[in-house]
């Protein structure tokens, strides 16, 4: 077995760089966490069917939530309904290109 290809399996190069912090409508720059799997059940939990289809979807509902989830451990009190504030419409394309950018 080559050695190389198995240990270039083992650390893939993510396709898209992270985006590590975001400014939402407050003026505030807050933390994103990376998404992980704990990230993807959830969503997979509250919208049903497989996760990674889901964030494509291009639904509001699923941009909120997932804005909620990769803040939420930086920022404990923020509530999904707070996020979905945080975002107005004036932003939102600038949320949905830095929440594309988080998903490796």
């Amino acid at each position: 077995m080559d050695r190389s290809r198995s240990k270039r399996n083992q650390n893939p190069e993510p396709a898209l760089a992270p985006v590590n912090k975001i400014t939402l409508a407050d003026g505030k720059e807050y933390e994103l966490s990376p998404l992980d799997l704990n990230m993807l059940v959830a969503i997979e939990e509250k919208f049903g069917g497989k996760p990674l289809e889901t964030l494509g979807n291009g639904k509001l509902a699923t941009a909120r939530f997932v804005l909620y989830l990769r803040l939420k451990d930086k920022n404990p009190s923020l509530t999904e309904e707070a996020v979905g504030k945080l975002v107005t419409w004036g932003i939102l394309t600038a949320i949905f290109t830095q929440l594309s950018g988080g998903i490796k």
